[in-house]
């Protein structure tokens, strides 16, 4: 939000020292507001984007160094699904995790 702040205040400095407006203006019609418009747009998603693709490389640089598999609060929210299928399916559920086990274990799924 600064750098918005920062933008709008260089721009309005710029336009009334080069044009003498007490304001930032544009003519009416498309191209004028395009021109006025864009730049700010563009700066938003073109930042937008690299924080969000800094963010996923360090957050999947952090897993794959500290082999994190998830948050306490998911594992036990994981554990609460699989017994709430263990409950409403006992027999399939058993029988899947057996087989991962096997799997896990070296073995070959039945």
């Amino acid at each position: 939000m600064a750098g918005a702040a920062v933008s709008f205040t260089a721009q309005y400095r710029m336009t009334d020292a080069t044009c003498h407006l007490p304001a930032i203006a544009a003519e009416p019609g498309w191209r004028d507001l395009a021109i006025w418009a864009l730049p700010p747009a563009a700066y938003a998603l073109a930042s937008d984007t690299l924080i969000g693709a800094v963010r996923a490389w360090a957050l999947a640089r952090h897993q794959y160094l500290t082999g994190d598999a998830g948050t306490p609060l998911a594992i036990l929210g994981g554990l609460l699904l699989w017994l709430l299928r263990l409950a409403l399916a006992p027999a399939s559920t058993l029988a899947g995790f057996r087989a991962w086990g096997a799997h896990g274990a070296g073995g070959r799924p039945e």
